[in-house]
């Protein structure tokens, strides 16, 4: 018989906006799986399982695949895609392995990651939810290519609703401004005074979730109340 607990993947999710998202659900009654580089050192209350996730190796994502699928006896109720990396930078100064690094970590290794998890969605006419930016549809610059990964997930996603329409998987794509969580450190606190917080994010998470199985939040966008940041 299926197991009647409801299982959510949160990727990045011991860390700012997914934490926030982990502890929302961990509230709404999930039995919450945070992955991440560094998830099994920072297991908390508000996650409820944690496994090591490095986007950037095939052998990690297939072994996070296989450990989630044996948790939740093959049934998966909503994947977040929140992991992601990105920092100012000029043209001129980035470097081909940094380039290389943000677009496997923030599109390939995301991309990869939910293909393989399609099988698992599809037992519970799930939820999918990709946490891009508002460099997913505007360019900023000396965010050449963190806009560049965010472009290219948000034409993945777009894609991906159209072809599991039939297959009764939801797709959202939640676009915050700037938040304030470790992402921004380096900015100083006088210029981030108008972010807003990680809660605002993981409440929209759970609007898309929260939705009547005849609708669908396919697209939400967050900006900061005194425009870009």
């Amino acid at each position: 018989m299926k197991n009647k607990k409801k299982y959510a993947l949160v990727t990045g999710g011991t860390t700012g906006i997914g934490y926030a998202i982990s502890q929302k659900l961990i509230k709404d009654d999930y039995f919450v799986i945070a992955a991440s580089k560094n998830a099994e050192a920072r297991q908390t209350d508000y996650v409820s399982h944690a496994i090591t996730l490095n986007l950037q190796d095939n052998n990690s994502v297939r072994e996070c695949v296989k450990q989630v699928v044996e948790i939740s006896e093959g049934h998966l109720d909503v994947l977040v895609n929140c992991a992601g990396i990105g920092s100012e930078c000029k043209l001129e100064d980035e470097s081909e392995a940094n380039i290389r690094t943000v677009l496997d970590i923030n599109l390939f290794g995301t991309i990869i990651l939910t293909n393989k998890f399609i099988p698992a969605l599809e037992k519970t006419a799930g939820t999918i939810i990709f946490i891009s930016s508002i460099a997913g549809f505007r360019g900023f610059a000396l965010w050449t290519t963190y806009c560049a990964s965010k472009f290219g997930l948000e034409g993945y996603a777009t894609a991906l609703r159209e072809e599991l329409r039939s297959r009764s998987i939801r797709v959202s794509i939640i676009r915050p401004g700037s938040v304030e969580t470790p992402f921004y450190a380096s900015k100083p606190p006088d210029e981030r005074v108008n972010f807003m917080s990680p809660q605002t994010v993981a409440n929209s998470v759970l609007l898309c979730l929260e939705a009547e199985k005849s609708a669908s939040f396919e697209e939400i966008f967050i900006n900061n109340s005194v425009g870009d940041l």
